[in-house]
C-alpha cells in the first residue's frame, strides 16, 4: 500500500532475515542512484500519485512490480541526487532538532508556571 508511505533502505545486515513478502526489491547501483534520492521521491507528492494510479485490489491496495518499474522517476547526475538527498536529510535533522527543542521549551515553561502559580516564594 504505497499511499502509506512506508517505504525503507535495508541494509545488508539484514540479509538472511525472513520478513513479509509484500514489498519490492529495487537493486542498487551507487554510480546510477542514491537510494535516498529515489526514496525520497517515492514518497513525494509526484511519486505517490503515480503509485496510486497504478495501485490494483479493494481491501489490501497494492502495485505489481511490472508497474513499480513503470514508475517515472527524475533522473538527474549522480552528484545531483546526493546533493538533494544530503540536503534533505539536513532539514530533515533540523526539524527533528527544533521539534526537540520545543518540546523541551514546552516542560520548562509548565514548570516555570506552576512555580508562578504555587509558590509563592
Amino acid at each position: 500500500r504505497p499511499y502509506l508511505k512506508k517505504f525503507a533502505i535495508v541494509d545488508e545486515k539484514f540479509d538472511n532475515d525472513v520478513c513479509s513478502s509484500g514489498f519490492a526489491i529495487l537493486e542498487y547501483n551507487p554510480a546510477k542512484y542514491n537510494l535516498e534520492f529515489i526514496k525520497e521521491f517515492l514518497q513525494s507528492f509526484y511519486g505517490i500519485e503515480q503509485l496510486k494510479e497504478k495501485m490494483t485490489g479493494g481491501l489490501y491496495p497494492a502495485i505489481t512490480s511490472p508497474e513499480l518499474k513503470s514508475v517515472k522517476i527524475p533522473n538527474p547526475g549522480i552528484d545531483v541526487q546526493n546533493k538533494i538527498a544530503l540536503h534533505i536529510k539536513t532539514l530533515k535533522d533540523e526539524i527533528k532538532e527544533l521539534k526537540n527543542k520545543a518540546l523541551e521549551n514546552k516542560d520548562l515553561a509548565l514548570v516555570e508556571f506552576e512555580k508562578e502559580m504555587f509558590n509563592n516564594d
